[in-house]
This record gives structure tokens, C-alpha cells and sequence, in this order.
């Protein structure tokens, strides 16, 4: 996740890519790429029901851009199925949800300095409405000097604008998981983060709540700056250089522009 008061420029910037891999040719050959990658994978894919999602969202993190680009036409897809889910909501009923994981102890000291501030999901995140379920993919895992157990708890409100989401349990083989899965660029506030010995599990358990605040500044950045920007340069050539993370780093622009080349040669 971002802090978006410390990390505004890379999360509008993040959005952007995300725009930009709509824009970006979808043709067979785009599906077949992405299934030979798989393929390299296949005791994983067997034994771990998650394996594309986990795979996906370890490309979005990283910003891995050969993962991106093989994974484009899954990512993009994802997005506009949950949009249209989201869409169908006539509700205006405000839920919890929860998510169980673990954290490394560095990236947990970076939530417990997000608290009252807004953060961005850099990845899909999914969620349960049984917090059974949730506790479920921490059982077992302990509190160490390098990881920490979390159980987030977030509060939706089903009349939010631009935190997109959906509730998939109509499509997950796991219907007995009641999931609730949020889109790329979900924006939360962190209104508490506590030590919990629930169920023994002795854990921190963060309480966040989805919100639409930043929806407009990105919105108008995505109209203006990034409608600009996409007039005057390919899909192509923006995706390698949306994925230079700071000024300077032209080693990783180089390697990010070269790597786009290989994939177009192949």
C-alpha cells in the first residue's frame, strides 16, 4: 500500500500506467504469452488456488515490466469485470470487511505511520465478510522480529464512487468464503491500528474505511496531464517509462526500455 500525503506523484503515476495498459493492443498472441508464462509455473498453479492472482499482484507491487505487459489482457479484464460488477450495486448498505495476513516488521512500521491519512492498494485486494475466513490465512503464523500478523478491518460503504469493488462469491470456487475483492487504486483511511489477542492469535489489527476523497484529484490528473501525455507518446513507450520510479534511476528506465524491446522482437 501507499501513503498518499508522503507518496502522492508515484500513486497518480501508478494510476496512470493502469490507463495506460487499457490503451495498450490486446490481441490472441497477448492470451497465448501470458498462458506459455504459466506454464512454467504448473505444480504451482495445482497446488495453489491463487496462483494467477498471487503472480498478478506480485507484477503490480513490483512493478515487474515483463510480468505487466504478459499479464496485461488478465489485469485489464479483471478491472472491467469488477467495474461492471460494481456497477449492478443497488445497495446503499454500509459492511466490514476482513482480511487476514502477514507483513513484513518494515512495511507494518510504514502503516502505523499511515494512520488518519489516506493509503492506496498498489495491488487487488481481497477481502472476506467472515472473519473466520480471514483468520483462517493467519492461523497457524506467529508474530517475529521480521513479520508481524494483521487483521485488517475495513468498513464499505456501498455507495462509494471510485473505490471500485465487488462481491465475488457468485464466481470463486471457494463459495464458502463470502469474498469481497477490491480493485487496483482502492483509497482507505486508517482510522485505528491496535494489538489484538483475539482468539489467542495475538495480533495487530488495523481498522481502515474506503473512501472516495482522492477520487477527484485523480480524476482530473488522468483528464488533463494524462490525456496530454497520451497524445503526444505511444501506449507502448509510456508503459516502459511509467515504470521509471525515480528521477535518476535511468539504469532501471534503460533496463525497463530494453526489456519492452525483447518482448516486441519475439
Amino acid at each position: 500500500m501507499r501513503n498518499l500525503s508522503k507518496e502522492s506523484a508515484s500513486c497518480l503515476g501508478f494510476q496512470l500506467l493502469m490507463d495506460v495498459l487499457k490503451q495498450m493492443p490486446r490481441t490472441d498472441q497477448s492470451f497465448h504469452e501470458m498462458l506459455e508464462k504459466c506454464s512454467y509455473y504448473a505444480i504451482e498453479w495445482y497446488t495453489a488456488n491463487a496462483f494467477v492472482y498471487q503472480l498478478v499482484n506480485k507484477a503490480l507491487r513490483t512493478e515487474d515490466i515483463e510480468l505487466l505487459y504478459l499479464f496485461r489482457s488478465y489485469i485489464i479484464d479483471l478491472r472491467s469485470q469488477l467495474e461492471q460488477e460494481h456497477k449492478q450495486i443497488s445497495s446503499t448498505e454500509v459492511f466490514v470487511v476482513v482480511r487476514g495476513q502477514t507483513t513484513s516488521r518494515e512495511e507494518f512500521e510504514k502503516l502505523k505511520q499511515s494512520c488518519g491519512v489516506l493509503i492506496s492498494t498498489n495491488g487487488f485486494f481481497s477481502t472476506s465478510r467472515d472473519p473466520k475466513v480471514a483468520l483462517s490465512f493467519i492461523a497457524g503464523s506467529y508474530n517475529t522480529d521480521k513479520k508481524r500478523l494483521i487483521l485488517f478491518e475495513i468498513t464499505v460503504d456501498s455507495q462509494l464512487k471510485s473505490v471500485i469493488f465487488a462481491d465475488i462469491e457468485t464466481y470463486s470456487r471457494m463459495k464458502d468464503e463470502t469474498n469481497v475483492l477490491f480493485s487496483v487504486g482502492a483509497v482507505f483511511i486508517i482510522t485505528q491500528i491496535h494489538y489484538d489477542s483475539l482468539m489467542n492469535m495475538n495480533l495487530w489489527k488495523i481498522q481502515m474505511k474506503a473512501t472516495d476523497d482522492d477520487w477527484k484529484q485523480v480524476d482530473e490528473y488522468l483528464i488533463t496531464i494524462g490525456k496530454q501525455i497520451k497524445e503526444e507518446y505511444s501506449s507502448t513507450i509510456l508503459f516502459g517509462c511509467l515504470l521509471w520510479p525515480d528521477i535518476g534511476e535511468f539504469d532501471r528506465l534503460e533496463k525497463n526500455l530494453k526489456t519492452l524491446l525483447k518482448i516486441f522482437a519475439k
